[in-house]
Formats: structure tokens, C-alpha cells, sequence
């Protein structure tokens, strides 16, 4: 299954403190057995430039369906540490999105968004 994940800055989060978190986040996916690809998305240059840019703060992920519960638990426990700047994670498959709060998403709200995942999203956003 591939899935998006965007890491979204919430309050005052900077874009360079989102890109810190977003390489923790690459780099613990990175050595996790179940995931079968990490990789950052592309966007065209802006104004006509050559080549292309990273998008900040996404990642394209390739994993088995039964891996979305671990791969959900991995990513929350890294964007909520403490110290950590508030974000909101975007899970994106197949075109359809849902958008938590990690730090308030409640372990039963999980564990629908991760059936929901595993579905093929849908039904918005989700706590």
C-alpha cells in the first residue's frame, strides 16, 4: 500500500522546525523492518526554474496494509515527544485525506483512522 504523509506546522511552528522533524520522522521509517519505501515527493521549481525541489514536510511511504497501525504509532511517538513543535499529520491514499492532531487523537480514534487507512481513507478528517 502507498500512502502520503504530510507533517503540517500548527500555531507558531516554523518551516525549518517542521524539516527537523520530518528528517527524525524519515530517518526512524528509514531502519522500521515492516516499511518497504521512504521516499520525499518532488514539485516542479518555482518561476519557470530547472528542476526539482522536495516538498517540504512529506514523505511517500510503501508499506503492507498490516503495518499502518506501527507505522502511525512510530510517527505519533517522534512528533510528540516532548520538546517537540506542534504539528498536524495529513495521511493521504489513493487521493483521500484525513487530518489529526497527534497529540489529541485518542488511542480509540486511532485505531478507526487506521481501519479507515486500511480501507481506503474516507469520511474526512478525523479528531
Amino acid at each position: 500500500m502507498d500512502l502520503r504523509l504530510d507533517i503540517l506546522p500548527a500555531d507558531d511552528t516554523t518551516p525549518a522546525e517542521v524539516a527537523r522533524l520530518t528528517d527524525d520522522v524519515r530517518a526512524a521509517l528509514e531502519r522500521a523492518p515492516a516499511i518497504d519505501r521512504v521516499e520525499t515527493p518532488h514539485q516542479a521549481a518555482p518561476g519557470g526554474a530547472k528542476g526539482l525541489l522536495d516538498e517540504a514536510g512529506s514523505l511517500l511511504l510503501g508499506l503492507p496494509a498490516g503495518a499502518v497501525t506501527g507505522v502511525l504509532d512510530l510517527v505519533k511517538s517522534i512528533v510528540t515527544r516532548p520538546g517537540a513543535p506542534q504539528v498536524e499529520l495529513k495521511i493521504t491514499r489513493d487521493g483521500v485525506e484525513a487530518k489529526f492532531n497527534p497529540r489529541t487523537l485518542p488511542p480509540d480514534q486511532l485505531a478507526t483512522l487506521v481501519g479507515r487507512v486500511q480501507a481506503g481513507l474516507g469520511h474526512g478528517a478525523a479528531g
